[in-house]
């Protein structure tokens, strides 16, 4: 048998070398990227990571990044990974935003009136969508307001993604009576208060008249967070004058959350409390809010209403009648002789009191004990 040179022997091993140093570089260097989301509802905000499910042989850098979709179609998500070999490297994922969400309409369920009366049945309606079109609800079905009886009918309100609510609606026409008395309102010339709000400064001003009749007395001021979006994106809260609507109670709000003591400012813009996670329990206490928003208050944090601690929202529940003024502007300090105020931090591992608003007079709430 042939003696194999030496030399033929440090080529075999080198040859050996490279190809072995060439199967683990081709191994580290390979990854597979395994997609999450591939669909999207608009004018949400979502993480990168959400994006992504599995990562075969590498680490994603830019796993924190949001991005908010705010146009109907498809969008790419920019996804930066890294491994041992790969430094850095850009990959883009297709993701389809749509609208499946349903508008959701606020009426009255239930009208009366007597024949001769006018009455527009769509004037308080107000239609809000996840898409933030302006959308126009219809009635569905005949009526007449100068014929007696009732009338079962239903307000409707379709999105441009044809996604569609009803909403039942009961008309009472009353005939006439034969007597009628007639009586005087004294109606004010003007309203009572006058509100400011500061975007900038998330603080809420009710004025009063001076002597003078112009609205320069300082009666209120609330600690707020308006909306963190920007002006004509979604989460944002408009800048204008505006006359205040409907007020409730109790109101369900964007993301399952409820509303304690709101008072309509614009459409879908409210003043109300912190949210809630939950409506109040059998014996009405409100005990399941939303604690790390409330120590929010003072920055802004909101869909686009108006933020208030309990006892703040109460007051201009209370207070404030339909049709008052509210002025919306932005400016980086407050009227002179106004300070801003501070609100109430929740200890978040409080188990006890997070649950509730500090500032809820309800002798049930543990902040009054």
């Amino acid at each position: 048998m042939k003696k194999i040179k030496p030399w033929v022997k440090l080529l075999l091993v080198a040859i050996i070398f490279c190809i072995c140093g060439y199967v683990s570089y081709k191994k580290a260097s390979t990854y597979s990227i395994e997609q999450g989301l591939k669909e999207v509802e608009i004018n949400t905000t979502h993480k990168v990571n959400e994006f992504v499910k599995k990562i075969k042989n590498a680490e994603l850098v830019n796993k924190n990044e949001e991005k908010t979709f705010s146009k109907l179609g498809e969008e790419k998500i920019k996804i930066v990974i890294k491994n041992k070999v790969v430094k850095e490297k850009q990959k883009f994922i297709k993701v389809k935003v749509v609208d499946k969400t349903n508008p959701e309409i606020e009426a009255k369920e239930e009208y009366s009136i007597t024949i001769g009366d006018e009455l527009d049945l769509l004037k308080d309606v107000v239609v809000t969508d996840n898409s933030l079109e302006d959308i126009k609800a219809e009635v569905i079905g005949d009526y007449s307001l100068d014929k007696a009886g009732t009338y079962n009918l239903k307000y409707k309100a379709t999105d441009s993604s044809n996604n569609s609510t009803e909403k039942e609606l009961t008309l009472i026409v009353k005939e006439k009576p034969k007597k009628t008395t007639t009586t005087t309102t004294k109606v004010a010339s003007s309203s009572k208060y006058y509100i400011k709000i500061n975007l900038t400064q998330n603080v809420v001003m009710v004025y009063q008249k001076d002597n003078n009749g112009q609205y320069t007395k300082l009666v209120k001021t609330f600690v707020a967070s308006v909306g963190d979006g920007k002006q004509g994106v979604s989460r944002y809260t408009p800048v204008g004058k505006f006359t205040t609507g409907a007020k409730h109670e109790m109101l369900s709000l964007k993301g399952g959350v409820w509303g304690h003591y709101t008072v309509q400012i614009w459409k879908a813009i409210w003043f109300h409390s912190v949210p809630y996670y939950s409506k109040p329990d059998k014996d009405g206490n409100w005990n399941n809010l939303e604690y790390e928003e409330y120590n929010k208050l003072g920055q802004a944090a909101s869909a686009g209403c108006v933020r208030l601690a309990v006892r703040d929202a109460k007051w201009i529940y209370d207070n404030i009648p339909k049709g008052t003024t509210v002025e919306i502007y932005e400016s980086n300090s407050l009227p002179e002789g106004v300070t801003k105020p501070t609100a109430i931090k929740i200890d978040i591992n409080d188990t006890e009191k997070r649950g509730w608003d500090p500032t809820d007079t309800n002798p049930n709430n543990p902040w009054n004990k």
